[in-house]
């Protein structure tokens, strides 16, 4: 329903109805409302549509009943009831229609005032069993005119809607993952830094103790989480942006506590954590740039545009030509900046004095686009001398970390009269001069050996470099240490060096991808083929996170495929000199970084990415296998355990097999073979049920598509004063929730459940019978041999026994294995 709009129905000054202090109607018994304290002595209706439904016989009252709405008392002055009605002339009648130019009543206020009562006229709502209207007076109102419009009545019912709006809308998915990450990480005391790359949240912890990792994983967004050193990464992917966007304006709202001492962290673990700090902030430039380089090399092909040669000027192209260049070619040539800036930034030095120092030594247009004004010797066609730093980093870095420290010690001695004066001069001084003269020409030899190895790597025969880092860059990701490795060749890219290692970056991502497609055409898990085909889309843009955590890495051998795939196509690549010549998008859009190569690199590229797809899928269902035979890994971990025994009491083969002998009869053929065939039946009715979940997920997550547009619109009808609309879509939205088959489903789903928990109690039993045998006969061993790492080995039996379940993620695997390295190496006779 509508809200009802209310109207001055005189001349006056307007007061809430608690502040008449009269006993009775400032304590509501009557109901909520106003006062007016009236100006004019003619009453007007106060509403634009209402019927008198009583006018009492003293005239010093009357009920209007708005339509649609309450009903309404007016009462004219304080007990002017003994007046039997003298002062006032009634102007209309029981029964009738009035709006808001009708008049109802003429007053003598005078003769009120002779009587010594107050004029003051309280307007309240009749309480009702049926209707629970309130009444909203507006902001800052107080003198009015008749006809002004000073507030609204609603039903409470209407503001129980609204308040359900307010609660469905007041927090996203994103919020959520960020309050939940903030306080499973020890809130703000537990950490100095956040940040994040294309898809993982980072924050270096200062207690890792206190983080609940366990907690941080479940969380719906999140990927999976990877330490690095000090360093904890959380996997998101591409929404990850949206995330760090939330935990900000999370933590600004927080003041950081800094009672926790920071833990010790090693110069590795260091180095890794700032490396990451410094050059993950500039990846939505070079790639950015890289994206709009790619469409200037095509505009230059296709002969719309003309690029100035090294020492051309501006003023020689076209004004087309000389905007493409100013927007492509700034970020590069000021590619030291940017790195300095993120370097002193996360030191958490002068940021202002930074930019002025790497503005100084960075700056191409200061020495003729960064040539050597000093040239001291050349190795090759590189001169080494006093130059600017434009495309290069290491000298910016340096300078940044000189600066840092160089800054922290003259405050120690410089006094408190003159620092501001004299401090920053002369470590502006120092710095500049050591870079430029020390620093910045020993680092340049320094880039050039690691360009040198680098392109030295790419060069090796057969494409086996390009092979290699392909085969590597994923577990590189897996590690967290990518950044780390990719630095080197990014950076040669970034100054416009082709380099023929960057192809490698996209076949180990496609590599992952084409082992996903392998997975899908094999497995039989209706829910992992959903979640696979789900995560194609990402893994095709370049973000392989969803794919690793979420899948291949578990399975582990298409991980491994993945891999084997992504080198075929590098050492391809290696071969026919696919090169990346300029910073382009991700994934498929890392195809406009090869375009300036000509028409054959891009076209050797895509060839290259369709055969590392093709191989690594091929490979996977060449050695995928959905799950392990459970009497094939029994008899694989007593073989283990055969070994263990002869490496402990140096003993034959022989020997620990017939020690071992009832123990490995028992549980190498431990099922029948109808028991194997009761198995497979039971493996049949959880692919049935794993479609049916997958089918209840399909539909959940259209319906939380179509719940998230309702909300999107509620909050926006929320915004406005439309009641009658918002109420209409509110119901709209109820009525949507009411009439999903979310229940019905989930009912179907845990009735087949509770069928197949029936069907499956002798499988049960069974491995707890098994893991009964085990544990008792594992512990004794490990007591013989004095080798308690032995225990480990009932993990590895649990997974085997329950190799059905795990696989279809209906029991949890674990892993804590006993590994050959473990143990104790002795010559076996």
């Amino acid at each position: 329903m509508e809200k009802i709009k209310f109207y001055a129905p005189c001349d006056g000054k307007i007061f809430k109805i608690e502040k008449l202090n009269d006993g009775v109607f400032s304590e509501k018994m009557l109901g909520d409302g106003i006062y007016i304290e009236p100006d004019s002595n003619v009453f007007y209706s106060p509403f634009e549509e209402a019927n008198i439904n009583m006018i009492f016989d003293t005239k010093h009252a009357m009920f209007l009943k708005c339509k649609n709405g309450p009903n309404v008392l007016i009462h004219i002055g304080l007990d002017t009831v003994n007046l039997k009605g003298k002062p006032f002339k009634i102007f209309t009648e029981v029964n009738k229609q009035v709006s808001l130019n009708d008049k109802l009543v003429e007053v003598n206020f005078n003769m009120i005032k002779e009587n010594k009562l107050q004029i003051s006229t309280p307007i309240v709502i009749e309480e009702s069993l049926e209707d629970n209207w309130k009444f909203i007076l507006k902001d800052n109102i107080k003198n009015v005119k008749r006809g002004d419009e000073i507030g609204y009545f609603y039903l409470e019912n209407q503001k129980d809607i609204l308040k359900n709006i307010d609660a469905l809308i007041s927090i996203n998915k994103y919020d959520k993952t960020a309050e939940d990450i903030y306080k499973f990480v020890g809130t703000s005391a537990n950490y100095s830094k956040f940040y994040n790359c294309m898809t993982r949240f980072r924050l270096i912890i200062k207690n890792k103790s206190k983080v609940d990792l366990e907690s941080i994983e479940k969380l719906n967004l999140v990927k999976g989480t990877h330490w690095n050193g000090e360093e904890l990464q959380i996997i998101i992917g591409g929404e990850v942006q949206k995330v760090f966007a939330s935990f900000t304006n999370l933590t600004n709202n927080f003041s950081k506590e800094n009672s926790v001492v920071k833990a010790k962290r090693s110069f590795k673990e260091k180095a890794m954590a700032s490396l990451a700090g410094v050059m993950v902030p500039n990846l939505p430039i070079f790639i950015g740039v890289g994206m709009l380089m790619a469409v200037q090399s095509i505009l230059i092909q296709a002969g719309v545009l003309v690029k100035p040669g090294p020492a051309g000027s501006l003023e020689e192209i076209d004004h087309f030509s000389q905007y493409f260049y100013i927007i492509t070619d700034v970020a590069f040539k000021f590619l030291g900046l940017f790195v300095g800036y993120n370097t002193i930034r996360y030191l958490g030095g002068n940021s202002q004095m930074g930019l002025l120092i790497c503005l100084v030594i960075a700056n191409p247009f200061l020495f003729q686009n960064a040539t050597p004004i000093w040239t001291w010797f050349k190795i090759g066609d590189v001169s080494i001398g006093i130059k600017a730093y434009a495309n290069t980093i290491l000298p910016c870095v340096a300078a940044m970390i000189g600066y840092y420290w160089l800054d922290k010690w003259i405050r120690t001695w410089m006094p408190a009269m003159v620092d501001i004066i004299f401090r920053h001069t002369l470590a502006f001084i120092i710095i500049v001069s050591a870079t430029f003269f020390f620093v910045g020409p020993t680092l340049g030899l320094v880039e050039y050996g690691i360009g040198y190895v680098v392109n030295e790597i790419g060069l090796l025969p057969f494409g086996i470099g390009v092979a290699i880092f392909s085969f590597v860059w994923q577990p590189a990701v897996v590690l967290g240490i990518h950044i780390a490795i990719a630095m080197p060749i990014s950076v040669q890219v970034q100054q416009q060096i082709p380099q023929l290692l960057s192809p490698g970056l996209m076949y180990g991502v496609y590599g992952q991808v084409g082992a996903l497609v392998g997975l899908i055409i094999r497995t039989k898990d209706a829910k992992l083929r959903a979640m696979s085909i789900a995560n194609i889309p990402a893994g095709l843009i370049g973000v392989s996170e969803p794919i690793l955590y979420g899948i291949n890495l578990p399975k582990q051998k298409p991980f491994i495929a993945g891999n084997i795939g992504a080198a075929i196509g590098g050492m391809i690549s290696g071969i026919i000199g696919v090169k990346l010549h300029v910073p382009g998008g991700y994934g498929i859009f890392s195809i406009t970084g090869y375009i300036p190569g000509g028409g054959i690199n891009v076209a050797m590229f895509s060839l290259c990415l369709l055969i590392t797809l093709a191989s690594s899928a091929l490979i996977t269902l060449l050695i995928y296998k959905e799950r392990p035979d459970e009497l094939k890994e029994i008899r694989k971990i007593n073989k283990l355990l055969v070994y263990t025994y002869c490496q402990k009491n140096n003993i034959t083969k022989k020997e620990a097999l017939l020690k071992l002998d009832v123990f490995l009869l028992r549980t190498n053929n431990y099922f029948s073979k109808e028991e194997l065939k009761n198995i497979k039946e039971l493996e049949k009715e959880i692919i049935i049920l794993n479609k049916k979940e997958a089918t209840f997920d399909k539909y959940n997550e259209k319906y939380e598509v179509q719940k998230n547009k309702y909300l999107l619109k509620l909050k926006k009808m929320r915004k406005t004063e439309e009641i009658e609309k918002i109420e209409i879509l509110y119901n709209s939205f109820k009525n949507f929730e009411k009439n999903n088959k979310l229940e019905i489903m989930q009912k179907e789903i845990d009735s087949f459940k509770e069928k197949l928990k029936e069907k499956s109690k002798w499988f049960n039993n069974k491995q707890e019978e098994f893991m009964h045998i085990i544990s008792q006969n594992i512990n004794n061993f490990a007591i013989e041999l004095n080798f308690a790492d032995l225990i480990k080995l009932n993990n590895q039996y649990f997974s085997a026994i329950h190799s059905l379940d795990i696989n279809y993620g209906l029991t949890q695997i674990k892993n804590d294995y006993l590994r050959r390295k473990d143990i104790k190496m002795k010559a076996v006779k």
